[in-house]
């Protein structure tokens, strides 16, 4: 985060994460940036979607944490709240998308919902070189990859998505799930599995050599794309 600080001049940038920790929160703490997750207030904070609207210059960050938090919790009033006490009373109820077949269906109400519909949005945003940049997601989750392939392909999109994934163990399996994504995202779609010696590239926008160039620097690795967006390398 300290080597992107220079994002600050430029407006918040949105980070939707599908992890349920605090790293993120965490690290934007410890280097004093300012961010918006959604909430307001402190130790009984609660869900206010507006929040996102309302960052402004001063704002570095938005994150999006689209599978909830472990620090999320729903009151028996049914608000959602966030903070280190959050579940200082035994009738709250843990707010997190756990993996699973109902991941779907959970997420088509409530914060959820909001989270989902921000995320849609900010991908179909108009302008130059809209990019979402993807690290370590599988594309497993259909109402992620529903939300990525719809804004690729709607009407005068100029949406484009990079992702960089590790080799699973059964890589022609996941060879096949993604080549069938890609199929789908009418050739704006590139994803590098895995680093040179052990990976591959599936897309329409390098050619081999040039893929290859990509794939030995192993940005599948969060270190060694941080190093390189940072412009260290």
């Amino acid at each position: 985060m300290q080597r992107l600080r220079g994002a600050r001049e430029r407006g918040p940038r949105d980070i939707c994460s599908l992890n349920y920790d605090t790293l993120l929160e965490a690290s934007l703490d410890s280097l004093r940036l300012s961010y918006s997750d959604g909430f307001r207030g402190t130790n009984r904070a609660w869900f206010d979607p507006q929040t996102f609207e309302e960052a402004g210059p001063g704002i570095s960050y938005r994150i999006h944490k689209l599978h909830g938090s472990i620090n999320w919790t729903r009151d028996v009033d049914g608000h959602v709240r966030r903070g280190r006490n959050a579940n200082e009373d035994a009738a709250d109820e843990p707010v997190v998308v756990y993996p699973s077949e109902q991941k779907y269906l959970q997420t088509q109400y409530g914060v959820y919902e909001t989270l989902i519909s921000h995320f849609r949005n900010r991908l179909r945003r108009t302008g130059v070189n809209n990019h979402l940049v993807v690290l370590g997601y599988s594309f497993n989750d259909e109402h992620i990859n529903e939300a990525i392939c719809d804004a690729i392909n709607s009407p005068q999109s100029n949406f484009t998505v990079i992702a960089f994934v590790g080799p699973e163990q059964d890589r022609d399996k996941q060879d096949q799930r993604l080549q069938a994504f890609c199929d789908r995202c009418d050739s704006r779609f590139s994803v590098f599995v895995g680093g040179k010696d052990n990976g591959g590239f599936i897309g329409h926008a390098l050619d081999v050599e040039a893929s290859l160039g990509v794939l030995e620097a192993n940005l599948w690795k969060f270190e060694n794309l941080v190093a390189y967006i940072a412009g260290e390398n």
